[in-house]
C-alpha cells in the first residue's frame, strides 16, 4: 500500500459511523453509498460502489453503464468520504439505479474532486445532475472559481479545511418521488461530473439525516485535521519596539528580498525602518521589498510611492515601479506536514493584517532606458484605515553603466497553456487559448525567461500510410508571431522542440505506470523519425526562426537501463539528422547518450552535476544547460556564471499542475507564477529572486567582457584596471563550489550554500562592487565597454 495514502485509511476506520442506527423499525429508510476503487477506504456506514458495480436485480442497485464507461479516481491525504470518486470516462450520461419501495424521498450527492488539473473538469465545464432522468440542477463554476486560491488573503485562525478543502466538495440536495420501484440518479456529461457519495432517505427522515450529514462534514474536517500537521516555526527573537511604532500599531522596516518571511517574522536588526536603497542600470529590472509588523489588528492597509526625483531635478516616475502584496499559502514541508510560506506577489490592493502577524509588499523597478545617472529620491507611504500612517525613504542610485545582454536564456518547461489547453479549456476556444498564450509570453519576457518553443501538435503532423506526408507547423508559426510582436525572442537564439509525439506517432511507447519505454519500432520508422526531425529543422530555418534544439522525453534515469536504452537510440537519430539536441537528465541512465558525445546542450540537474561528470559536460557539450538544478537568486547568476551556464530551465511554469496554489491538491508542484485568471499571471517570490540572480549575471557577463577589453587595449591605465577587477572576480568565483555537491538542487526547496556561505546581503554589495568596477573600466577605456 502506499504510505503516503495508509493514513487515509486509517481516518477511515476510527470515524465514527454516524448515519449508522437510523433504520426504524420495518423496511430500511436511509442508503448510504461510498464510490471508489475496490481497495479504497470507505466510511463507516457506507456501502461501497466501484465501477464493476453493475446493476442487478438481487442487489437493488448499481450502475446502468457499461464498466469500461466508468473510472474511480483516488487523491491522496483526504478523508475516506471524499479521497476517491466514480465518473465516466466519456461525455455521455452516467446512470446509477437503486430499486426503492414507492413514495417520497430526498437525495444527496457529494460532488468534488481533487488531484491533478486534468481531473478538475468538474471546476470548468458545466454538468448536470439528473432524477428520474430530468435535470434537476445545473452546476455551471464560474471561471474564477479555478483560481480562487490564487487570491486567497491569509488570516491567523484560518480553517485551511474550509479554505483549501471543503469548496472542493458540495452536497447537491433534491426531492424526488418514486412510483414505479426504481430511482434513477444520473450525472451529465459523466466525464465531467465526479460522484464521492449518495445519500438516499425517505422524506420523513430527511431531517435528520441533513442533521446527521452535517456533522459526517465536521468528522471529515477533523480526519483532515489528524491528518495534516501545521508546522509552525520557532519564534523569532523579540524586535525593539519604539515608542512611535507602539502607538502606531505596527513596525515598518526594509527587509532583504532573498530572506524568507512567515507570518509571526520579527524585524531583522539588519532590517531599515528609514529607508530603502536601490542601485540600477538603465532599462534594468530590481527587485526591492518592505513589511508591516502588526502589534494590533490593521485593516486596509496598502501603500502609495511618488515620484523620485535626482539632485539635478531629473525624475524616475513611480510609474516605474510595480507594486505588489506578498500572500502567504500553506505548503507541504514534509509528509502530510505543512507550513505558511510566502508564495505570490499579487497586484497591490488593500490587505488586513492580524494582530502579531505581518505582511510583506514588493517592488519591482524597472528602470527607464533614458534615466539619467544620479541618485533618485522619493518616499513610500503605508496607510491603513484605524492607524496613522508611516513612510519609508526609496533611493535609487542610476550608475552610468550600460549592460550589453548577455547571449543566455532562462526557460520554462511543461506548466503552461501550450501543454495544459485541453485541461484548462475543456471547451477549447481557440481566441482563450491564444490570449492565454500571449499572456504567457509576456510574462516570461518581463521576469527574464523565454517561451520560445518549437511545438509539434500531434493534428499537424500528416501521414500517408506509414510515412510523414508533412508537418504543417501551424501553432509554432503562431506562436513566433506573437514573440515578434511582443519582442520576446530568445536570448540565446535557441528553442526546444520536444519530438516526443513524432516518436509516439511512429510506434515508440512512453510508460504508463512501468518502465516500459521503447524508440521507434522498426528500421523504416526510425528513417521516418529521422526524415520528421530534418522537415521541422528546415522549416524552422525557412522561416526565420531560432535554433532547434530536440529532445524526446528526458530524465532517462526514472526508467534504469530501459530509458538508457532509449537515450542512446533517439540521440543517436538526432545525430543522424544532423540537428541540435538537447537532454534533460537526472542520473547515470541520462550520462549513457552525454558519454558517447550524442547529446549537444546537455541539460543536467544536480544529480548529474557531480564533479567528474559536470567537467565532461563542460568539455564535450557545445554548450551547456541546467534543469530544474535550484531556486536560488545566488546560483542562477553566480554559479550559472562560474560553470558556463547558458540556459536555466525550469519544469514548471505558469499553469500549476494541480489546482492553482492548492497544495492539498497535488504534491510536487513548484509553480514560478500562478494565473488570477486565463490572461493574467502574477510571479511567485522565488521567480523575482531567480530575476535578481539573472541581473547578477549580466553584470557578471558584463565586467568579464570590459576586463577583457581592458587587457587587449593595451593602455597601461585601462590594463592595471583589468588586473584589479581580475583579481577581484576571480577570488570571488574561487569561493563557489566546483560543482553542486553543497547547493540543495530541489526547485521546490530554498536551501543553497552560497560560496563559503556569504549572506544573502552580500549579493547587493558584490552587485555594487561590480558596477564600480566597471565604471572604472569605462572611464579608462574613454567611457566605452
Amino acid at each position: 500500500m502506499n504510505t503516503r495514502r495508509r493514513p487515509a485509511l486509517l481516518i477511515a476506520m476510527m470515524a465514527a459511523p454516524l448515519l449508522c442506527g437510523m433504520v426504524v423499525a420495518g423496511p430500511a429508510n436511509v442508503w448510504l453509498y461510498d464510490m471508489g476503487q475496490p481497495d479504497s477506504p470507505v466510511w463507516p456506514g457506507f456501502t461501497r460502489l466501484t465501477p464493476d458495480s453493475a446493476y442487478a436485480a438481487d442487489k437493488g442497485v448499481g450502475w446502468l453503464n457499461p464498466a469500461a464507461e466508468l473510472r474511480a479516481y483516488r487523491a491522496e491525504n483526504l478523508d475516506a468520504l471524499a479521497v476517491d470518486s466514480v465518473r465516466g470516462t466519456r461525455s455521455n450520461k452516467l446512470n446509477l439505479r437503486l430499486d426503492l419501495p414507492n413514495g417520497d424521498y430526498t437525495v444527496w450527492v457529494l460532488t468534488g474532486e481533487m488531484g491533478n488539473i486534468w481531473q478538475l473538469r468538474y471546476l470548468r465545464e458545466p454538468h448536470d445532475l439528473l432524477l428520474q432522468g430530468q435535470v434537476v440542477q445545473t452546476i455551471a463554476p464560474p471561471e474564477a472559481e479555478l483560481f480562487r486560491l490564487a487570491n486567497y488573503d491569509w488570516r491567523a485562525g484560518d480553517d485551511i479545511f474550509a479554505q483549501f478543502i471543503a469548496p472542493r466538495f458540495t452536497w447537491l440536495r433534491h426531492e424526488v418521488t418514486v412510483t414505479d420501484g426504481k430511482l434513477l440518479v444520473g450525472f451529465s456529461p459523466a466525464l465531467s461530473f465526479p460522484v464521492n457519495a449518495v445519500v438516499v432517505a425517505e422524506r420523513a427522515v430527511a431531517t435528520r439525516v441533513a442533521d446527521q450529514l452535517q456533522a459526517l462534514d465536521a468528522e471529515r474536517r477533523a480526519a483532515f485535521n489528524q491528518f495534516w500537521r501545521e508546522v509552525e516555526p520557532p519564534p523569532d527573537p523579540a524586535a525593539p519596539v519604539s515608542d512611535t511604532e507602539r502607538q502606531r500599531g505596527y513596525v515598518l522596516a526594509e527587509t532583504c528580498c532573498s530572506e524568507d518571511l512567515h507570518p509571526w517574522s520579527q524585524p531583522r536588526p539588519a532590517d531599515s525602518r528609514t529607508e530603502m536603497a536601490l542601485v540600477a542600470t538603465a532599462g534594468e529590472q530590481e527587485q526591492a521589498s518592505f513589511a508591516v509588523y502588526a502589534s494590533r489588528d490593521l485593516r486596509d492597509v496598502t501603500f502609495q510611492l511618488t515620484d523620485l526625483k535626482s539632485e539635478t531635478g531629473k525624475l524616475l516616475p513611480a510609474t516605474a515601479l510595480r507594486p505588489g502584496l506578498v500572500q502567504f499559502l500553506p505548503w507541504e514541508c514534509g509528509a502530510q506536514q505543512y507550513s505558511l510560506q510566502e508564495c505570490l506577489i499579487l497586484p497591490l490592493r488593500p490587505t488586513f493584517i492580524g494582530s502579531g502577524t505581518c505582511r510583506r509588499f514588493w517592488i519591482s523597478l524597472t528602470t527607464p532606458e533614458a534615466a539619467a545617472p544620479g541618485i533618485y529620491t522619493g518616499r513610500l507611504q503605508v496607510t491603513a484605515a484605524n492607524a496613522p500612517p508611516a513612510s519609508l525613504q526609496l533611493r535609487v542610485r542610476v550608475v552610468p553603466v550600460k549592460l550589453k545582454t548577455p547571449p543566455v536564456e532562462r526557460f520554462m518547461y511543461f506548466g503552461t497553456m501550450y501543454y495544459l489547453a485541453k485541461a484548462y479549456l475543456p471547451q477549447f476556444d481557440p481566441q482563450k487559448y491564444w490570449d492565454a498564450i500571449r499572456a504567457e509570453v509576456r510574462f516570461m519576457r518581463d521576469n527574464q525567461y523565454c517561451r520560445a518553443e518549437c511545438i509539434i501538435n500531434p493534428d499537424e503532423i500528416k501521414m500517408d500510410g506509414d510515412k510523414i506526408a508533412d508537418i504543417t507547423m501551424a501553432d509554432t508559426t503562431k506562436l513566433m508571431q506573437i514573440i515578434r510582436e511582443e519582442n520576446a525572442w530568445p536570448r540565446d537564439n535557441t528553442m526546444i522542440c520536444r519530438a516526443d509525439f513524432l516518436v509516439l506517432k511512429l510506434g515508440g511507447r512512453y510508460p504508463r505506470g512501468d518502465r516500459d519505454i521503447r524508440f521507434v519500432p522498426t528500421p523504416q520508422a526510425r528513417q521516418e523519425f529521422i526524415r520528421g526531425v530534418r522537415m521541422i529543422n528546415e522549416k524552422a530555418k525557412a522561416a526565420g526562426w531560432p535554433e532547434v534544439a530536440f529532445e524526446a522525453l528526458g530524465e532517462y534515469t526514472n526508467f534504469g537501463e530501459a530509458g538508457a536504452q532509449f537515450g542512446l537510440a533517439v540521440h543517436d537519430a538526432f545525430r543522424e539528422a544532423k540537428v541540435s539536441n538537447t537532454l534533460r537528465g537526472n542520473g547515470a541512465s541520462d550520462m549513457a547518450p552525454i558519454l558517447k558525445g550524442l547529446v549537444m546542450y546537455p541539460e543536467p540537474n544536480s544529480a548529474m552535476m557531480k564533479t567528474e561528470w559536470l567537467d565532461f559536460m563542460k568539455q564535450h557539450g557545445k554548450r551547456l544547460w541546467a534543469y530544474n538544478f535550484t531556486r536560488s537568486r545566488f546560483s542562477v547568476g553566480w554559479f550559472c556564471f562560474k560553470h558556463g551556464i547558458t540556459r536555466a530551465s525550469y519544469e514548471s511554469g505558469v499553469y500549476a499542475n494541480g489546482q492553482p496554489g492548492n497544495v492539498f491538491e497535488i504534491s510536487g508542484m513548484f509553480p514560478m507564477g500562478l494565473p488570477t485568471s486565463m490572461t493574467s499571471i502574477e510571479p511567485t517570490v522565488w521567480l523575482k529572486r531567480l530575476v535578481q540572480g539573472a541581473v547578477d549575471y549580466e553584470y557578471l557577463w558584463n565586467l568579464d567582457q570590459r576586463i577583457k577589453a581592458a587587457q587587449a587595449s593595451g593602455k597601461p591605465a585601462a590594463v592595471k584596471a583589468a588586473a584589479q577587477a581580475r583579481a577581484w572576480l576571480d577570488g570571488k568565483l574561487s569561493e563557489l563550489p566546483n560543482a553542486i555537491d553543497t547547493v540543495y538542487w530541489d526547485p521546490k526547496m530554498e536551501h543553497d550554500v552560497q560560496g563559503k556561505e556569504w549572506p544573502v546581503r552580500d549579493l547587493d554589495k558584490f552587485r555594487w562592487q561590480m558596477a564600480d568596477y566597471m565604471m572604472k573600466l569605462d572611464q579608462v577605456l574613454g567611457g566605452k565597454p
